[in-house]
């Protein structure tokens, strides 16, 4: 059977020839509030290719389907490699890691078919202290080729919101089963933060 996936690639051919411009560095960031100690949501902390649930339809039609990842998370300079349905690949190498707040790490190679339109350079995941709760927020950094940058970043939103949302949930559900004491009902829906200078974490005292 044909992937979405691979039935989006004239998709992009066409976009990246009539759209292509200079690259633009971009970023994507979405946070959510957990009722868990910061320690529970580190011992949790997923990559996209971690989350055992299907990709949301967008994602789903836009890249290849993730199968596993090979490597692990836990020290400065360690590499994980990602790997995807067709062959396609996503390596990442951990630029810092300070428990239980910040993960960072660099995208050090990309091969998802989506290379003429998008490619991702980074990213962290940052878990502040809030009571006995925790926000975290996902931060995506990429390069854009498409333009006018006024509608592409639109289109670039709504599939980092969508990959971001994702992933959160995938840690709100984990972190869920590792805290029983948690109900549905306390499994927020993450919400796309804006990014920008004056953009900041919210602090505890606003909850």
């Amino acid at each position: 059977m044909v992937r979405r996936s691979q039935c989006s690639a004239p998709l992009y051919r066409l976009a990246a020839r009539f759209c292509a411009g200079v690259p633009a560095t971009e970023v994507a960031g979405t946070q959510v509030h957990i009722a868990a100690s910061p320690d529970s949501v580190w011992n949790r902390i997923l990559f996209y290719e971690d989350v055992p649930k299907r990709a949301p339809l967008l994602l789903g039609a836009l890249l290849p389907r993730p199968i596993r990842t090979q490597g692990d998370k836990n020290g400065v300079g360690s590499r994980v490699q990602c790997v995807y349905e067709g062959g396609r690949s996503l390596a990442k190498r951990i630029t810092a890691v300070e428990p239980p707040s910040t993960l960072q790490f660099e995208v050090t190679e990309q091969s998802l078919g989506i290379e003429d339109c998008l490619v991702a350079t980074g990213g962290s995941y940052q878990i502040e202290a809030c009571g006995f709760s925790s926000h975290v927020t996902l931060t995506t950094t990429y390069r854009a080729f498409l333009h006018p940058r006024w509608l592409w970043r639109r289109v670039e939103a709504a599939l980092m919101s969508q990959l971001h949302t994702h992933i959160l949930r995938g840690l709100l559900v984990a972190t869920s089963a590792e805290n029983p004491i948690l109900s549905s009902a306390s499994l927020a829906t993450p919400r796309e933060r804006p990014e920008g200078p004056a953009c900041k974490a919210q602090s505890c005292s606003h909850h």
